[in-house]
């Protein structure tokens, strides 16, 4: 029924854009929970932002790297909802890292301590 269905147009290309934004959102969030205080995190630390994000960077570079030398990486369809479900909570949590570390609530903020607020050198 779907045999000659292709994506060959500009929704491919978006898709891609899309993802190529995800994975450098995902390498800014590393890079980012590695430079920051442990006092802009909750209780549970940095753990949770490295986890995810950095699953999500090491099955991308896998799966590029099968791709460059044509390798079948033999997943089957609950293996792919599974890294469909990865990239989801990914971007998800990409904007939960914005909303909670990067641009705290007020009274987020007001929780840190005076020496912590001080760190940036200004």
């Amino acid at each position: 029924m779907h045999q000659g269905l292709t994506f060959n147009s500009w929704f491919i290309w978006l898709l891609y854009g899309l993802f190529a934004m995800v994975l450098l959102a995902a390498i800014a969030v590393v890079v980012s929970t590695l430079r920051r205080p442990t006092t802009d995190f909750g209780p549970l630390g940095r753990a949770p932002w490295l986890i995810v994000q950095g699953g999500l960077l090491a099955v991308s570079a896998i799966a590029a790297v099968a791709g460059v030398f044509d390798v079948s990486l033999g997943f089957g369809s609950t293996a792919s909802a599974a890294m469909g479900l990865l990239l989801l909570v990914a971007v998800v949590q990409q904007i939960a890292y914005l909303l909670r570390v990067v641009f705290p609530s007020p009274k987020r903020r007001a929780m840190r301590t005076p020496t912590d607020m001080g760190e940036s050198g200004a």
